[in-house]
């Protein structure tokens, strides 16, 4: 809820000096960050699975 605050909110955007993020731009963050996050919970489970650590 901050980051919104902080990125749309006139106030904060004053103060901060930020400006809204576009649709296609915001969607595009929201699907780079889920793959991202689905790729290393996998390798998580993975390395569950068969044994593996970092130690």
């Amino acid at each position: 809820m901050a980051q919104l605050a902080f990125t749309y909110w006139p106030v904060m955007q004053q103060l901060f000096r930020t400006e809204p993020v576009a649709f296609f731009d915001g969607a595009l963050i929201l699907v780079v960050g889920a793959t991202a996050m689905a790729v290393f919970e996998m390798e998580k489970h993975l390395a569950r699975r068969f044994g593996f650590s970092n130690g």
